[in-house]
């Protein structure tokens, strides 16, 4: 998180981040400077000087250079076993002079007759001694001007507070009726003024340069403000959860926090101006309200890695926060209107899948309609048997035996082959070698594959409706033109003897069958007698 820093005269500002600081002279960026162990940021002098008080309560500053490192600023010199310490501490908006508060334990005459007989230390009952200094680095000693001393259980109370350019200085001490203020010249070292207070809950001094006190007193979880100026003494309710911007000559500013407003009131309760700055929040950025020494505002915000400072007063304050909320305004318009844009996207690229799902899925009801059933091809089963056993289907017709005329005796049947001298061996059935019929242009198989691959271009995309259904049509006509085409005449058998020379040795040779009328063979219509032999 980062949190904004600016000095009194409106010049310069710093972005300070866990680590690191960013000094800038009005909204142009000048150097990064590394700082480390830092609690506290002091303040920002009018000379760029930056000033900070560490974790263990050492007070350093960074001078306004660019290769500048933090630097322990000594404000007093003190011996270990003295227990001194440094109180409140507060600088000029110049960054030049310290005052400060130096607390160390009072030495009484109890402690010096202690002493004396020997006994240990005593401690004085507790009391301390708390006294302002005024330092100017130039010089060579502080100016002490003021010191009290507090007495624990009495309700003792020492507060002080010291205006922006050390003009005016407010010490209260605790008396029997109460509180007793006094407003010190620092310049001319005189008290001004001097009043008393009856209440002891006093938790915060304001004072100004002009020497007007405001001071913040806390009844029953009420807060009410009491402000003594040199016209007289005002009561001022301040609003809920608020912090004092500037106390100025004759009026206040606050600032909410919870809800953010920015409210000037004159002493008298009349209001002056009241400034929303809920849209600032709503526009996304780190600001900071600061009053200058003219009287006017420095609005100083912190978006995107950039510092920018706006100048303001409080005559124009309402004026720019309408200027705010209009900004904002047109901000939220833009983020509704990109929201709107992307949900108008999403709502196009999800119709679109839709569509393209959508038109899948009636490319593959129409590819299922008109793709053709076709059977799945027979896989034969491996044989055993070398050569294979042609199976032509073939069924041999038992002839009727013929009588002779006389009916006792068998007719002889004649020949229709002459045998060979030698004995003859089995008969085997040999295909005639004929000349292989044209081929088509493109088979079945072939117009089947080139529909399938005619399908998957369709699905791709590669082609269109009306040429899928163009090409496809022509190549149902060609399968049906090629199914509607006879089939070539197969290869007709003739059966030729074989000798004993055709007949491996290994095989014994075979009886001579006993032919009787030679068997016809039935070979279907496409099978006709070879050449040269009669059917009988």
């Amino acid at each position: 998180m980062v949190r904004l820093y600016g000095s009194y005269n409106g010049r310069y500002f710093i972005a300070q981040f866990p680590g690191e600081v960013r000094i800038h002279r009005g909204s142009a960026f000048q150097w990064t400077r590394p700082v480390s162990n830092v609690r506290e940021t002091l303040a920002v002098g009018n000379n760029g000087e930056v000033f900070f008080r560490t974790e263990s309560g050492v007070f350093v500053r960074l001078p306004y250079d660019r290769n500048a490192q933090l630097t322990k600023v000594e404000l007093f010199r003190a011996r270990p076993e003295e227990n001194v310490r440094l109180g409140k501490l507060r600088i000029n908006a110049d960054g030049r002079e310290f005052c400060y508060e130096k607390i160390q334990p009072e030495k009484r005459l109890s402690e010096k007759i202690f002493r004396l007989l020997g006994k240990k230390d005593g401690d004085g009952g507790g009391a301390s001694s708390h006294s302002l200094n005024l330092l100017n680095p130039r010089s060579s000693e502080a100016l002490s001007f003021f010191s009290a001393t507090l007495t624990p259980g009495k309700d003792d109370r020492f507060l002080w507070e010291v205006s922006p350019y050390f003009i005016y200085l407010v010490v209260a001490q605790t008396e029997k009726k109460g509180l007793v203020f006094q407003v010190i010249n620092i310049p001319d070292k005189a008290v001004t003024a001097e009043f008393e207070m009856g209440v002891q809950n006093v938790t915060r001094i304001f004072v100004n340069d002009q020497g007007t006190v405001m001071l913040e007193v806390k009844q029953e979880n009420a807060v009410t403000l009491v402000i003594v100026s040199a016209n007289g003494k005002f009561l001022l309710e301040p609003p809920p959860n608020y912090r004092v911007l500037h106390l100025g000559a004759d009026w206040v500013a606050f600032q909410t926090m919870v809800d953010p407003h920015i409210i000037v009131r004159r002493f008298d309760k009349s209001l002056v101006v009241t400034a929303d700055l809920r849209p600032l929040a709503k526009l996304g950025v780190e600001y900071r309200f600061l009053v200058n020494d003219r009287g006017d505002l420095d609005l100083v915000t912190f978006a995107e890695d950039v510092v920018t400072v706006h100048n303001t007063d409080f005559r124009n304050l309402e004026t720019d926060a309408k200027r705010w909320e209009l900004l904002a305004r047109q901000a939220a318009a833009q983020e509704e209107g990109k929201v709107a844009r992307q949900a108008i996207e999403e709502h196009q690229e999800r119709v679109e899948r839709m569509a393209r799902e959508e038109k899948q899925r009636e490319m593959m009801t129409d590819i299922r309609a008109s793709a053709p059933v076709t059977s799945l091809p027979l896989e034969l089963e491996p044989s055993s048997e070398w050569p294979p056993r042609l199976e032509l289907g073939l069924e041999l017709e038992e002839p009727a035996p013929r009588t002779s005329a006389r009916g006792s005796e068998p007719a002889s049947i004649p020949l229709p082959l002459e045998l060979p001298e030698e004995t003859p061996g089995p008969l085997k059935l040999q295909p005639r070698s004929l000349p292989a019929p044209p081929a088509p242009a493109m088979s079945s198989d072939d117009i089947a594959r080139q529909l399938e691959k005619l399908q998957m271009q369709y699905i791709a995309g590669e082609v269109g409706r009306e040429e899928y259904y163009r090409r496809k049509n022509e190549l149902e006509s060609a399968r049906k033109n090629a199914t509607a085409r006879p089939a070539a005449a197969p290869k007709m058998l003739e059966i030729e003897p074989v000798s004993k020379l055709d007949v491996p040795r290994s095989e014994p040779p075979a009886a001579p069958p006993t032919l009787g009328k030679s068997p016809r063979l039935e070979l279907g219509r496409s099978l006709r007698p070879p050449p040269g032999e009669d059917s009988r």
